[in-house]
């Protein structure tokens, strides 16, 4: 009996000497964001493997199972750290308390990420209790946590903030230093009709936000498609790298879109419904004809189409250009001409030529005292020779002014009707 408490004796006595021949070294406090060397002190002890561990957890070992290792810290608290060094079945053991106090964590705002040159930014750190600006270049002023500086360059500043634990962070500010924007619009019209837009596109700056009552919101782009009006442009290269100007887009009145017609009447009892009437349009660039009817006109789109109505029939003419559209209508009539056809109640009556350009020549180699009248195909008279013609004279008329198409010519001798024609002007 008595020989079995000495073995146990013993071996009480060999594990207090191992545990005494396992150290390390480690500070009472230190800041969360520092970084603290182990060293495993083993004397005599022959460890061949290792362990560190702490508690609660939350400690960050470099390299755990090594006898030198470096811990850093990511909270704060009061942690206590084990080294477990090993041979064998038998193992040894430190351990320290140590209180880890929290960090600062610095941060700066600026009023001005972004200056032009005379312009100042000022930086505020917070999250410490004292700081210590370094600038780079710029600097104007310090004061606690407050900087104003004034780079003529891009430039990077420094605070370093220390809290009442005496521990300290450091963090930085860019402050970019940008020029003032040259703005410049260019617009694909300087007017437009109602109904069509331009295109407004701005150069000089790097972002462009445009405003205008046309818009529910401010449009942050580059190019806007506006109808007429005022428009405000603001070019930003940052910051308060800032310029302004406006563009206004007129509205314009449609356009003076016209149609020739080489007649605006058609005989249908006169073999007249053979020929086509050509229209011409003028006025804009591009044109459209309506109503387009498959085989009784050539060309719905184009200045130039031919038509064959068979009844009377309007036709709108669409003229339009990039920026504006103009309408003009002209209506072809389709009717009998018996009253307006060629009679002759006696010899001596020659009129050519027929059909006429410019110059109509009359001859009355039989009559004498006769009234020579033009008329539409409305009734209008529109010329009227009342002197007196010696017979045989040949009378000559104008039509060169007359738009192209049918007129009646008269002639009449002591008010009687003494001859009527057709003639057609080309």
């Amino acid at each position: 009996m008595k020989y079995k408490f000495f073995i146990a004796f013993a071996c009480i006595v060999f594990s207090l000497s191992i545990r005494a021949q396992v150290s390390f070294v480690l500070t009472n406090s230190v800041c969360s964001n520092d970084t603290v060397m182990l060293v495993a002190n083993l004397n005599a002890y022959p460890a061949t493997s290792f362990s560190w561990v702490s508690q609660p957890a939350g400690v960050v070992f470099s390299t755990p199972t090594n006898s030198i290792s470096n811990m850093t810290f990511t909270n704060a608290g009061t942690y206590t750290i084990t080294l477990m060094a090993s041979v064998g079945n038998s193992t040894a053991y430190a351990n320290h308390t140590i209180q880890v106090h929290p960090s600062p964590q610095i941060v700066i705002t600026a009023n001005n990420g972004t200056i032009c040159s005379s312009q100042n930014a000022t930086l505020i750190a917070t999250g410490a209790s004292s700081y210590t600006w370094v600038p780079s270049v710029g600097f104007v002023v310090a004061y606690a946590g407050t900087a104003q500086v004034s780079p003529g360059t891009t430039s990077i500043y420094s605070v370093s903030g220390t809290n009442g634990w005496g521990c300290s962070a450091n963090q930085t500010y860019t402050i970019v230093f940008s020029s003032f924007p040259t703005l410049a619009t260019i617009s694909t019209a300087t007017a437009v009709c109602a109904g069509y837009t331009a295109t407004l596109t701005a150069f000089g700056a790097n972002s462009y936000t445009w405003k205008s009552s046309q818009f529910f919101s401010p449009v942050n782009q580059q190019t806007v498609v506006v109808s007429p009006g005022t428009f405000t442009l603001i070019g930003s290269n940052g910051g308060s790298c800032r310029d302004s100007t406006s563009i206004t887009i007129g509205l314009t009145p449609p356009l003076n879109v016209s149609i020739l017609a080489d007649r605006t009447i058609i005989c249908s009892d006169g073999g007249d419904t053979l020929v086509p009437v050509v229209l011409t349009a003028s006025g804009a660039i591009t044109y459209v004809w309506a109503p387009f009817q498959p085989g009784l006109m050539t060309y719905s789109i184009g200045q130039i189409t031919a038509i064959s109505p068979s009844a009377t029939t309007c036709y709108t003419l669409t003229g339009s250009t990039a920026n504006c559209e103009g309408i003009a209508n002209v209506c072809i009539q389709v009717q009998t001409c018996e009253n307006i056809s060629e009679t002759t109640e006696s010899d001596g009556i020659v009129i050519y030529p027929n059909p006429v350009k410019d110059i109509l020549s009359v001859n009355l180699t039989s009559y004498e005292n006769t009234l020579v009248e033009v008329y539409d195909v409305y009734g209008n008279c529109l010329l009227q020779k009342n002197n007196e013609l010696i017979q045989g004279e040949v009378l000559v008329l104008n039509f060169s002014e007359f738009a192209n198409g049918f007129y009646c010519l008269k002639l009449v001798q002591k008010n009687k009707l003494i001859h009527c024609a057709r003639i057609v002007k080309e």
